[in-house]
C-alpha cells in the first residue's frame, strides 16, 4: 500500500510540475493580435527588436507576422550577439511598409469633431525607430484611399521641393555647388534673359530659397529648366525611386513665364550656363519628346501629384542614411540636403512664412510642446489648399508625415491640422 501511495504521489507531483511549466510557458508566449507589428510587441514587453529576434530564431522576416502567430518572450535579459545581429540591422534597413489603412483615419477624425468639405483628402504616416535610429516600421493611414490618386485635386506649390531636389542633384553631378551662378537664355531670340522677374543673375541657392520660402513660381520654373525635363520626370519622379503618380509638365505663372523665357512647356529647354570660379558649363537648348520612359502623364496634363508621393519625397529628403536605406535617399550631399531642409524648416514660432502657416500652427497647438520640429511645404491654387509636414520631437523614436488637401478654403485645413495633431501626439491612437 505504501508503494502504491508513493507511486500516486509521484504522478501527482509530475502533473503539478507539467501544469506549472505550462503556465510558465504560457506566460512567456505572445499571441499576435490584429493590428500589432513586431516593433510594437517588442516595446510592449520591454525588449528591443534585436532581443525579440534572438529568442525567436525561426522567424525569418519580422515584418511578416500575422494574427494568431505565437512569439516567444522572456527577452528582457537577453544580450544581443553583435556577430548575429545582422538580421536586426536587416530588419531595420529592409523594413516593409504596412498595407495602407483607408478607414481608421476618417473614423478618428470624425470622432474628434472634424467636418470635412466634399473634396478633402488626408494622410498620416507613422515611422518607428529602434535604438540605432533605424526605421523598423512604417504605417500609413489614409482618408478613403484618396492619398494615392493624382486626379481630382491640385497640389499647387506643394510639389516645388521636387524641382529643387532634381536641380541640385543635376548640378552636383556636374561638380557645381549651390553657390554657382546660373544664366538663362531666351528660347527664341537666344539672348540672355532675367533669371527672375526682377533679377538678371542669381545663384542656384537663391532659386531654391525663392521657390521654397517665398513660393515664387518663376523660381520654381527655372529650377525645372535647370534640372531638365527628362531627368526630373524620367529619373527623380520614377517608380523605382518611390514616386509613382507625379508629373511636372507645365510651368506656373504662364502669363509672366512665356514672355520671360519664350517657351510654353517644360519640354522646350533653353540654353543655360553655369559658372563657379573658373569652372564653366553650357547646357545646350533641347526639345524633349513625349513618352519618355518613366514619365507620369497627368490626367489633365500640366502638373499633378499624390499625397503619398509628397510624403515619400519628404521622407527620402529628410531622413538620413542611418534611418532609412541609402538607396531610398535623395542623391544629394548633406550640405545640399540641409539647404532644402532649412528652406522648409519650422523650428519655433519665429520661423513664419508670409502665408500658409495655418496648418503648421494648428499642428503645433495640438502638440502643446515648444520642442516640436517641423518641415513644411504648403500649396495654394484657386480654392485648393494643401500641406505636407514632416514632424518629430527630439529624442523621440517616432516620426510622422502629415499631408492634407481641401477645397474650398483654408479653414478646412486649419481644423484638420488641429485634429490630426491630436491624433499623432497620442501614442496609442493607432493601436
Amino acid at each position: 500500500m505504501r508503494g502504491r501511495a508513493n507511486r500516486w504521489q509521484t504522478i501527482s507531483l509530475t502533473c503539478l510540475s507539467v501544469t506549472a511549466l505550462a503556465a510558465v510557458a504560457t506566460a512567456q508566449v505572445h499571441v499576435v493580435q490584429s493590428g500589432e507589428y513586431f516593433g510594437k510587441i517588442a516595446r510592449d514587453n520591454g525588449c528591443s527588436v534585436g532581443q525579440l529576434l534572438q529568442v525567436n530564431p525561426k522567424l525569418k522576416n519580422p515584418n511578416r507576422i500575422y494574427p494568431g502567430m505565437t512569439l516567444k518572450l522572456g527577452c528582457q535579459n537577453v544580450k544581443v550577439d553583435p556577430a548575429k545581429s545582422s538580421r536586426t540591422r536587416g530588419s531595420a534597413r529592409g523594413y516593409k511598409k504596412a498595407r495602407l489603412d483607408t478607414k481608421r483615419l476618417e473614423k478618428m477624425m470624425r470622432a474628434r469633431g472634424f467636418t470635412p468639405p466634399h473634396r478633402f483628402r488626408g494622410l498620416i504616416i507613422e515611422y518607428e525607430l529602434n535604438s540605432k535610429n533605424q526605421v523598423v516600421s512604417e504605417r500609413a493611414f489614409d482618408w478613403k484611399g484618396l492619398s494615392i490618386q493624382a486626379g481630382g485635386w491640385n497640389a499647387a506649390s506643394s510639389i516645388k521641393f521636387f524641382a529643387a531636389i532634381a536641380a541640385l542633384e543635376r548640378i552636383q553631378k556636374w561638380g557645381f555647388p549651390a553657390e554657382a551662378w546660373v544664366t538663362f537664355h531666351h528660347s527664341k531670340t537666344g539672348k540672355k534673359t532675367n533669371c527672375l522677374i526682377r533679377r538678371k543673375n542669381c545663384t542656384v541657392r537663391e532659386l531654391v530659397d525663392e521657390a521654397l520660402i517665398e513660393s515664387d513660381n518663376i523660381a520654381y520654373d527655372r529650377l525645372v529648366q535647370l534640372a531638365g525635363y527628362a531627368y526630373l520626370n524620367g529619373n527623380l519622379l520614377h517608380p523605382r525611386r518611390g514616386i509613382k503618380g507625379t508629373g511636372l509638365h507645365g510651368p506656373y505663372a504662364r502669363s509672366k513665364w512665356i514672355p520671360l523665357s519664350g517657351v510654353r512647356s517644360f519640354r522646350d529647354s533653353p540654353k543655360i550656363q553655369l559658372r563657379h570660379g573658373k569652372k564653366r558649363k553650357t547646357i545646350p537648348a533641347k526639345q524633349y519628346k513625349r513618352g519618355k520612359r518613366g514619365q507620369y502623364h497627368c490626367p489633365w496634363g500640366g502638373t499633378c501629384s499624390t499625397l503619398m508621393d509628397l510624403a515619400e519625397g519628404m521622407k527620402r529628403l529628410l531622413m538620413d542614411g542611418k534611418q532609412i536605406p541609402k538607396r531610398e535617399q535623395v542623391r544629394l550631399t548633406q550640405e545640399n540636403r540641409n539647404l532644402i531642409g532649412r528652406s522648409m524648416g519650422i523650428y519655433n514660432r519665429k520661423d513664419q512664412r508670409r502665408r500658409g502657416m495655418q496648418f503648421v500652427n494648428a499642428l503645433r497647438k495640438a502638440f502643446k510642446n515648444p520642442k516640436v520640429r517641423m518641415f513644411h511645404k504648403p500649396g495654394y491654387a484657386g480654392k485648393w489648399f494643401s500641406d505636407v509636414v514632416y514632424v518629430y520631437l527630439p529624442r523621440s523614436k517616432r516620426r510622422w508625415i502629415v499631408a492634407a488637401a481641401g477645397y474650398p478654403g483654408r479653414r478646412t485645413l486649419t481644423q484638420a491640422g488641429r485634429v490630426m495633431g491630436e491624433i499623432i501626439k497620442n501614442p496609442d491612437a493607432f493601436k
